[in-house]
Parts: C-alpha cells; sequence; structure tokens
C-alpha cells in the first residue's frame, strides 16, 4: 500500500509534521505499507512556511523586526526556487505578552519579500493568519517603497492609529522594486476592508483591541479605502479578503499590485498534490478541529477536492456535526480522537496519544476490509 499523509496543524497541540508522523507510526504497524509520502499542509494561516519546508521546500532566513521594532530572524519556504512562501505571523505575532493592533506594523515583512526577490523569487506569497497588526499593509507597503503623506506633505511610516493622517501615497519605487514579480496574498476568509463585518471590528477585538481603539482603527481604514478610491478608482471595500491580517490583504492588492488566492489550493499547487495524489493508494489527512470552517475551503476540503478517486481518511481532533457533509463531498471515513469532554489542557497534554491511538483504529478497520476483500 502507498500512503500519503497530509494533515493541517491541530492548532495549540500538534504541528502538522508531527501530526504526520504519528499517523504515520500507526499505519505502519498495522499494515503492509510499501511507500509513505508526508506533506504537512498549511492553509495560509500561522505555520504555513514551516510545512512546506517539513514538505521538502528549502528553508531561508532573514534578519528583520518584529510589529514593535524589536529585531528578529524570520524563517521562510522557497519552492523550485522561485516561488517564495513567508508567513506574516511570523513577523508580526499575536504574542500574550503584547497585543496592541493600534501600533502594530507590517514594515518588518519587506525584509522577507525583498530577501526572496534577491534570491531569484519571481513570486511571493504571503500567509496572511495569525499577525497582530492592522495597519491596512502600510507598513509592508513602505518598507517595499510606498511613500505616505501627512497633510503638511511629510512623508511618515503609518500605523493603525495613524490611517486617518494619510493625505497622499505614491507607489512608483514599489513598482519598480515589484516589476515582473507576482505577489500573492494566502486567505480564506472575504472580510472586507471596514465596517460591521471588517477587519477592526472582526478581528482587532482579538488582537487585544478595546471598543475604543475599534472604533479608531475602523474610521481609519474607511479614511484609507476612500482615498485609493478617490485616487486611483480601486474600491477596497468591493475586495473580498481586503480585510484579512488586518487589512494586509487590501494593502497588497492596492499598493503593491497584488493579488489574494485560497491558501490551501495554492499550497497544493506549489506541493504538486494532484500529482502525488495519483501515485497513492490511500490519503489521511485531519486537523485540530473540524466544523463548518473546514467545509468552506480548509485544508480537509482542499484534500478532498484535489484527491480524485483516491479514499481519503480524516483523523482530527474533534469533529463538529460535519462528519455527513464530508462523506458527501468524497471522504471514505471521518474519525474523531477526542471521544470526552475534557478541558483544553487535558487535551492537548494528551494529543499525541490519542491521535495516535485513533489512527491504529482506523488503520485496523482497513486491515479488516482488506481481508474481508479477498
Amino acid at each position: 500500500m502507498k500512503l500519503l499523509i497530509a494533515p493541517d496543524s491541530f492548532k495549540g497541540t500538534l504541528s502538522a509534521p508531527q501530526a504526520a508522523t504519528i499517523m504515520a507510526r500507526a499505519f505502519c504497524r498495522e499494515l503492509p505499507i510499501e511507500r509513505v509520502t508526508i506533506l504537512p499542509l498549511g492553509d495560509g494561516g500561522e505555520g504555513t512556511a514551516d510545512a512546506l519546508i517539513a514538505a521538502g521546500a528549502r528553508e531561508e532566513f532573514c534578519a528583520t523586526i518584529d510589529g514593535y521594532g524589536n529585531a528578529v530572524t524570520v524563517r521562510y519556504a522557497i519552492i523550485d526556487g522561485n516561488s517564495a512562501v513567508i508567513d506574516s505571523a511570523s513577523v508580526v505575532p499575536m504574542t500574550a505578552s503584547r497585543r496592541e493592533p493600534a501600533v502594530a506594523s507590517s514594515f518588518g515583512l519587506g525584509a522577507a519579500v525583498k530577501d526572496a526577490i534577491g534570491k531569484g523569487c519571481r513570486s511571493v506569497a504571503i500567509a496572511l493568519g495569525g499577525t497582530g497588526s492592522n495597519d491596512g499593509g502600510c507598513g509592508l507597503a513602505a518598507a517595499l517603497g510606498v511613500r505616505f503623506f501627512d497633510r503638511s506633505g511629510q512623508s511618515f511610516i503609518p500605523c493603525g492609529n495613524t490611517l486617518g493622517e494619510i493625505a497622499d501615497y505614491d507607489v512608483t519605487d514599489a513598482a519598480r522594486l515589484l516589476d515582473g514579480i507576482a505577489i500573492r496574498g494566502l486567505c480564506d476568509v472575504d472580510n472586507p476592508f471596514y465596517g460591521p463585518c471588517g477587519a477592526a471590528r472582526v478581528f482587532a477585538p482579538q488582537k487585544g483591541a478595546d471598543e475604543a481603539t475599534v472604533e479608531l482603527l475602523d474610521l481609519g481604514m474607511c479614511t484609507l479605502a476612500g482615498l485609493i478610491l478617490e485616487k486611483t478608482g480601486f474600491d477596497l471595500q468591493a475586495f473580498a479578503g481586503a480585510g484579512a491580517a488586518g487589512g494586509l490583504g487590501g494593502g497588497i492588492a492596492a499598493f503593491l499590485g497584488g493579488t489574494l488566492a485560497s491558501g490551501i489550493r495554492t499550497v497544493l499547487e506549489l506541493l504538486r498534490f494532484e500529482e502525488r495524489a495519483k501515485e497513492a493508494d490511500l490519503i489521511l489527512t485531519g486537523e485540530g478541529c473540524t466544523d463548518q470552517q473546514t467545509m468552506m475551503g480548509k485544508a480537509i476540503m482542499g484534500v478532498l477536492n484535489a484527491a480524485g478517486s483516491v479514499p481519503v481518511v480524516i483523523l482530527s481532533g474533534l469533529v463538529k456535526d460535519v462528519g455527513d457533509a464530508l462523506y458527501e463531498k468524497g471522504a471514505a471515513a471521518v474519525c474523531g480522537t477526542n471521544r470526552v469532554a475534557a478541558e483544553f489542557s487535558e487535551v492537548a497534554e494528551r494529543a499525541e496519544q490519542t491521535l495516535f491511538a485513533e489512527a491504529v483504529a482506523a488503520a485496523r478497520l482497513i486491515a479488516t476490509g482488506l481481508k474481508l476483500t479477498r
């Protein structure tokens, strides 16, 4: 049997490479496995670059600054020598120690983008999940050459609480730098730039913003979108996903001439997943919690859509009311590893044990099916 193992991370408990290794150990113990191919996945959120590196992408490092100006080293992936994937959360994370989206900046991402271009990449994808900023992508844009001006004509680097002070901007230098370079934001949300479903109102509270700060951020995003519309005719508010990562999705489009793409679809394309699936007899995938969000285009749905006729077994930490829907989408089996109610700390502590046990149970059922067939 040829096995392809391609899980997402089990958020807060196991990384995608860890989960894949556990599944492989269980199935190899119970079944006559001829070959195992491990392809850890990321769906455009935090950990996407790490998953690609674990799947064989080239590992690169770049010195830069985090969202608050502290020196950090970013680890990112290069695939086939010309396509880079950078996690925005590796530069601007939501940390327990500091959550201030009004002052956090995406500026540090620019150094990683420049580093990738300098190493020959003509395509740069930025995974947009898990960021702690809400600067509309202005920090990244400024790092790549966009100049922002206040009402007195002075240039400055905007952050969330100064978006409303932008009176004009000039993209000339950035356009020259990025000529011939494809910039993509990877995301799985379609939130608008501002408003009730926009970046500030939906995501800023998770990043530490109180009610007054949310109002300030949303007003700044609205003002910035109005300026962009007036200057270029580009309506950010009508651009699905513009609100991703504190408006970084919109900034990539408006200032850098970039596009947004499905995170999991892009990752699967970069990994040539469909080609590898054709060589497998069985595919294993999974994630921490499989629920309605899964059905909206996360990693498991990407695997099911790309698997073709190869059976897919889903091994997830929790499965919430979507088992039947996944079977309708082609899943061969849907398994949840946690079968009793427990605090998350307890679930996390035994995550490796429960995943291994459920994988063993699934492998034994498959072994029984093979015997019955014979």
